[in-house]
Parts: C-alpha cells; sequence; structure tokens
C-alpha cells in the first residue's frame, strides 16, 4: 500500500475515532480500454503499427536503408469484406473467415520481416555511433523491438486458431499486453478484456446504510480465484493494525481458504451459503450486510470504475 494512503486511514481511525469493526469483500472486472480483438483486427493494429514506428525510426536515425511496407490497405480492405461476408446469409461463411484472416497475416508476417530486418540494421548502426546515440532514438528501437514481439505473438495465434491448437496467454490488444479475456457468467456480457480487482470496505457496523472507508484495491492479471487475492487484501488490513470483528464474503469464496486466510486476525468469517454460526436473525443481518458491496461496486463502477483509460496493472491501480 502506498505510505500516503496508510497514513491517511490511520489518520482518520485515530483522530476520527473511527472503529472499525467489520469488513466486507467482493471482486470485479476493471475492463480495459481495448475494442472486442477479433484476429482479423489484432493483425490490423500490428500492421499499422509496425508501420508507424519503423517510419519514425527512420526519420530519428540518418541512414537507414530497410523500410518496412505499410500494408494497412490490404489488410483494411480484407477486414471489409470479412464484414460483408458475415452479414450474408451464406454457409460458408467459416471458410471465407479463415481465407480472409490468413490473407491477412500473410502480409502481418511480411511486416515483421521487414521490421526485423530494421531493427537489425537499427542496433548495428548504435553500436557504431556508440556515445553518439540519443535516449530519444533508444526509445523508438526498445518500442519498435516490442512491438515486433506482440506482432510476432499475433501471428502466431491466428496459425493456431486455424490449425485447432490450443492458445495459452492469448493477446488480446497490442498495446495493453496484460489484459487478458475473463468470464464471469454474465448474461449481458459474458466475456470482459482486463483485469479481476477485489474492493474491500471497512465499516463501524453491520447495520443498514453504515459507511466506512474503502481499502486500496487488490489487482489480478488473468481470471485468478477471489481466495488468490485474498491474502494481499488482509495484508492492507493487518498494515493498518486492524482486525475487524466479523468479515463477510459472497459465495464465491471457498470456506476453509478463507477461513484460514483469517484465521490470524481472529474474525468471524460469514460465507453466503456456507454453514454459519449465530442465531438466525445475526445471520440475516450479515447476508444483507454483504450485499451492500454489490451496491458499493456499482456505484464506484458510475463513478469510472468500470473502465480502465490507462494502460497495464499499473494502470489500473492508479
Amino acid at each position: 500500500m502506498d505510505e500516503l494512503v496508510r497514513a491517511l486511514i490511520q489518520k482518520a481511525t485515530s483522530e476520527r475515532r473511527i472503529r472499525l469493526r467489520a469488513m466486507r469483500c467482493d471482486t470485479t472486472v476493471v475492463e480495459a480500454d481495448v475494442r472486442y480483438p477479433t484476429d482479423i483486427n489484432l493483425v490490423g493494429d500490428a500492421v499499422r503499427t509496425l508501420a508507424r514506428v519503423a517510419g519514425t525510426i527512420r526519420e530519428a536515425v540518418p541512414g537507414l536503408t530497410a523500410r518496412v511496407c505499410n500494408r494497412s490497405r490490404a489488410v483494411g480492405k480484407r477486414i471489409r469484406q470479412l464484414g460483408r461476408r458475415l452479414r450474408g446469409r451464406t454457409g460458408d461463411k467459416h471458410a471465407e473467415v479463415e481465407r480472409l484472416t490468413t490473407e491477412a497475416a500473410s502480409h502481418l508476417r511480411a511486416s515483421i520481416r521487414e521490421a526485423r530486418r530494421l531493427l537489425l540494421e537499427a542496433k548495428s548502426t548504435f553500436r557504431k555511433l556508440r556515445e553518439w546515440v540519443t535516449r530519444t532514438q533508444q526509445r523508438l528501437v526498445g518500442e519498435l523491438e516490442l512491438f515486433l514481439t506482440r506482432s510476432e505473438r499475433v501471428a502466431e495465434q491466428v496459425r493456431l486458431r486455424f490449425a485447432e491448437a490450443r492458445i495459452t496467454d492469448r493477446l488480446v490488444s497490442l498495446f495493453d499486453a496484460e489484459a487478458r479475456p475473463i468470464r464471469k457468467g454474465k448474461v449481458a456480457t459474458p466475456t470482459q478484456f482486463g483485469y479481476v480487482v477485489q474492493m474491500t470496505e471497512l465499516t463501524p457496523s453491520t447495520t443498514r446504510g453504515a459507511r466506512g472507508l474503502l481499502l486500496p484495491p487488490t489487482v489480478g492479471v488473468g481470471n485468478p480465484h477471489e481466495n488468490e487475492l485474498l491474502p494481499e487484501t488482509l495484508d492492507e488490513v493487518a498494515a493498518l493494525e486492524l482486525a475487524p470483528k466479523v468479515a463477510v464474503f459472497d459465495g464465491g469464496f471457498r470456506i476453509r481458504a478463507t477461513r484460514n486466510a483469517l484465521a490470524g486476525l481472529g474474525s468471524e468469517v460469514f460465507i453466503v451459503g456456507a454453514k454459519n454460526g449465530g442465531s438466525p436473525a445475526h445471520r440475516k443481518r450479515l447476508a444483507c450486510y454483504r450485499v451492500g458491496c454489490e451496491a458499493r461496486v456499482s456505484d464506484l463502477k458510475r463513478r469510472g470504475l468500470r473502465r480502465s483509460r490507462l494502460k497495464g496493472v499499473a494502470g489500473v491501480h492508479t
């Protein structure tokens, strides 16, 4: 946790005399700032990006002879053709998708070969210039190397898809490589592309309308289980020297793993759907208290938590 945030929460709990006795925790998805990642659109992004970065390097580093042809028009033509084929009523759509995507990927592989030659030539020029190389030139070459690696991943994904092979660690965006496809079972959006975020709220009581403090969220790459993010969340609580009397979770948390994780805090653990102790009125109050997580997350998403406009895990943390 950032030291400034920790000091702020400690000051709030000490000076305002807030005793945080209850904790509720929920996990949601923060979408990355990407469009729906079809294979042919990723190929188009890779072709355009390689040509753009290569052109900038040729302007910044004089004497380079290798060039990367801009094949975005050829790929864009196939993207439009694919859109028209998918809107049609013919039964051979799969064959057309494979043909047009494979043709676009062949253009990408040609751009990759040219970009690799340009990268090798630029590095050879840098070895000759030595101390005369500027930071801008080094940054541009590093950017070309980064996008070249990601473009190769896109071309390999296309090959694996039509070879009916399994694709692990799928790249869904050329510009946000850490974003991952996440399935949470929602009807409107069965698959989202972004990051899993665990939100934790500490309140003085479990009564209706209880208001407290939000801890800095725990961010996970990929589709981690709720209990995989829970230890980092509890580290935030321990860093504030807090020990809530009751901790409430939804049914997505595993019973044994959750209780073992909170054993050090000595908190009562309430998980919806599990066998919990206490009177019926006590269990009903904690169940209603847990529902407040949904309202809190919904309110945060309306305020900007739905999508991260910054790239990568660091951007989601910000």
